[in-house]
């Protein structure tokens, strides 16, 4: 009656897991059939529209292309104008660049005059204006925001710019070494979308924290000790107590567990446990070696 008790649980436990991990990947709406080239056109003409842009003139260029970890994705592009990646299987926009206002920018056309969003107030209201429209998660935060005035760079040509990255933690946990959900890159002359990146469904297989982050510190010491000194190196880093608590892509660093390159992208929630500038994942479900090394 215990083992079976047991095992009605084991399976409850997983079949949550499942839910849970499919529920975050549908969120974006991918269909087992991929769009067409005039439905990426269709998503991209309609991208414009939202973010209140001049719509293209004349047909697009369009490629289906396939990246090594079977992604697919449609190139839509109006030459010297604006560039666009549809993810192929949810029709979504998940990179755009507005390489006509970029022109402009570089030969100084329209420049003349003073930015219209000269504050970090105005300049938090047209970023959340814009990602909202463009379909931020209402739980999404403002996870940084930068203004860079013309020249600040160092470079002649450049003409300031307005970035920020928004963030959602899913289940209450953020992604460990990735930009965010969002980002955008406006024009501070006149609030001009200039780049737009989303970050693609990952599909999140657990997160949930079982072991101590002692146990975890432990681990990585050992993981981390053991690997340079089998190959007769000294250690890059020290452990100063630093430890985060996030999701990861397993990718084998450090003799640990490694995924398969390969879409939807499987993420598993770990410590990242830091000596110095690297860090080793440990999974916080099971305490397994994820991998690691971030240096930031």
């Amino acid at each position: 009656m215990k083992n079976t008790a047991l095992r009605l649980g084991t399976v409850l436990v997983a079949a949550v897991a499942v839910y849970a991990a499919l529920t975050v990947l549908s969120q974006r709406g991918y269909s087992a059939e991929e769009v067409t080239a005039q439905q990426a056109i269709a998503a991209a003409e309609k991208f414009l529209q939202t973010c209140q842009l001049p719509p293209a003139s004349g047909t697009p260029i369009t490629r289906l292309r396939t990246k090594s970890d079977g992604w697919r994705a449609w190139e839509v592009s109006w030459r010297g104008r604006y560039s666009f990646y549809v993810d192929a299987r949810s029709g979504q926009v998940y990179r755009f660049h507005n390489y006509g206002r970029e022109h402009e920018q570089v030969k100084r056309i329209g420049r003349d005059r003073s930015p219209q969003i000269a504050s970090r107030e105005a300049a938090e209201r047209i970023v959340w204006q814009l990602a909202q429209r463009l379909g931020l998660p209402k739980d999404a935060t403002l996870k940084s925001l930068r203004m860079t005035t013309e020249g600040e760079s160092g470079d002649a040509n450049r003409a300031g710019a307005i970035s920020a990255v928004f963030e959602v933690r899913y289940f209450g946990y953020p992604f460990l070494g990735e930009s965010g959900e969002l980002s955008l890159l406006v024009d501070p002359i006149d609030g001009t979308l200039m780049y737009f990146g989303r970050r693609l469904q990952p599909l999140i297989e657990s997160h949930d924290v079982r072991i101590a982050r002692t146990q975890a510190v432990e681990k990585a010491k050992q993981v981390y000790a053991s690997w340079y000194r089998t190959r007769r190196s000294p250690h890059r880093g020290e452990y100063q107590g630093r430890v985060e608590v996030g999701y990861v892509y397993p990718n084998g660093a450090f003799g640990g567990k490694r995924y398969p390159p390969q879409v939807p992208y499987r993420a598993r929630l770990a410590y990242a446990v830091y000596f110095g500038q690297e860090a080793v994942w440990i999974d916080a479900a099971d305490g397994s070696v994820l991998g690691g090394i971030l240096l930031k």
